[in-house]
């Protein structure tokens, strides 16, 4: 079971230094009942470092912080969001590079060198504002059962790997979401606002079931399930899909097996309210101007704001949302940090 922070946290940590500024960033790593704390812009690196290989929580705070070399552990990571809640006064939590996720070789109980021994199977990715990549990297073995939630990506969610049950969720992806010729079974992705969906730049393809449920996208060119969204681009050519109630701004492929309805040539203006959308502009709103004209094979309307998870930029998981820092250490060489996290519900 997982654990929040819904209090106030104070602990006491062994630092060398003899000062510390107030306004740094923070990670708790939480490792079942026992909690510690990381400061500074390697606050990410350092608590990652300690995690166990299964399973251990790390809650950062706003600020930019350093990435890992490689996520090669199953680890939930838990930022404060990937844009600033202006109600709340809390600012993203960017991770300043590219992510690699990867199984990791070790030995087993026998002394036997096992590959892919440490899974990073069942990891969570939720709050996240990551200024490039988020990879999973090639390995013999599938990466499975991963989970991405509300976390903005600059580059592409590129899977490099056989994977299965890999969900997008609430996410905004700009580079796209991009396979070698692998198989991925069950990539779900929903509420999500990416760029397009397929091939990677080397020509390579996603194999597999793939399903797209309450998206906006621009288009696509891997054969999947496509329902309740909107498609803005033109020129589509995917004859494999099969297409439920979904609004092109285009036409739809020739060849799709159509179920239910799906409308055409519908204009961008006739689409979405007045100011709530600009090509280009990733904070758009995406309000539909008639959300009870189309509505979805669930009852509710298409786009992003319909379905199971309507679209939000804001964790609802407990964010940091203040934190203190004592400027000088005790006696004994302990600094007193005290932090404060709170659940948000829109």
């Amino acid at each position: 079971m997982k654990r929040f922070f819904l209090t106030t946290i104070s602990a006491f940590i062994a630092l060398f230094a003899a000062a510390q500024t107030t306004d740094v960033q923070i990670a708790t790593l939480q490792h079942g009942d026992e909690t510690k704390i990381f400061t500074g812009v390697n606050a990410f690196v350092d608590a990652y470092n300690a995690a166990a290989d299964s399973l251990d929580i790390i809650t950062l705070s706003s600020g930019v912080f350093n990435v890992p070399g490689g996520i090669s552990k199953q680890i939930c990571v838990y930022g404060a969001g990937h844009t600033a809640d202006t109600i709340a006064g809390i600012k993203p939590t960017i991770i300043n590079s590219t992510i690699h996720l990867h199984h990791r070789d070790g030995v087993d109980e026998n002394g036997y060198n096992v590959k892919a021994l440490i899974k990073v199977d069942n990891s969570h990715f939720e709050g996240l504002y990551i200024s490039g990549e988020f990879r999973l990297l090639e390995n013999t073995t599938e990466i499975k059962n991963v989970v991405f939630n509300k976390c903005l990506l600059t580059g592409k969610l590129s899977l490099e790997s056989n994977t299965s049950n890999i969900s997008v969720v609430n996410c905004i992806v700009k580079g796209g979401i991009r396979g070698k010729n692998n198989n991925h079974g069950n990539l779900y992705v929903t509420n999500s606002v990416f760029s397009h969906i397929g091939k990677d730049a080397n020509g390579s393809d996603i194999d597999g079931t793939v399903c797209i449920d309450h998206c906006m996208f621009a288009g696509w060119n891997v054969d999947c399930n496509i329902s309740n969204s909107i498609i803005s681009g033109y020129n589509i050519n995917c004859a494999g899909s099969t297409l439920e109630n979904n609004i092109f701004v285009g036409n739809i492929p020739s060849g799709a097996t159509q179920n239910k309805e799906n409308w055409s040539n519908v204009p961008l203006t006739a689409i979405f309210e007045e100011g709530t959308y600009e090509k280009d502009d990733w904070s758009n709103d995406y309000i539909l101007r008639y959300p009870n004209k189309y509505l979805g094979t669930d009852g509710t309307q298409v786009g992003i704001h319909g379905g199971l998870y309507p679209f939000g930029r804001i964790p609802s998981i407990p964010r940091i949302i203040e934190s203190k820092i004592d400027t000088e250490t005790s006696v004994d060489g302990k600094l007193k940090v005290s932090i404060k996290a709170q659940a948000q519900t829109k």
